[in-house]
């Protein structure tokens, strides 16, 4: 898969960690970023990682581990994190047909 740069928005929490993700906004704080269309972030618990610096950078083992202790992700929030990563995938993949479709519309390259 060629690396491509998406537009997503994040939701982080107090604690610069990453809570959620999506093609459009999902709350009135959410940041609008630009992000490499395989970056392991996308195929992965959004809180598994945070932004800092303009950056998403993975989370401590420490800090996964405190986490994990405190506050387990709910089943809702796995199946919500996967459907908003099948979501994704679906249009990038409904972009490229659009573009195949155009090229073949068009007589080619």
């Amino acid at each position: 898969m060629v690396d491509e740069l998406m537009l997503i928005y994040i939701s982080i929490t107090d604690g610069d960690v990453i809570d959620g993700w999506g093609s459009s906004p999902i709350s009135d704080t959410s940041l609008e970023i630009n992000i490499n269309s395989n970056h392991p972030m996308l195929s992965s618990l959004p809180r598994t990682y945070k932004y800092v610096d303009g950056e998403i950078i993975p989370r401590s083992a420490e800090e996964l581990e405190e986490e994990i202790i405190v506050d387990p992700p709910t089943e809702v929030e796995i199946l919500r994190s996967k459907l908003e990563r099948i979501t994704e995938e679906k249009k990038m993949s409904d972009l490229a047909l659009l573009e195949l479709s155009e090229i073949i519309m068009n007589g080619g390259i």
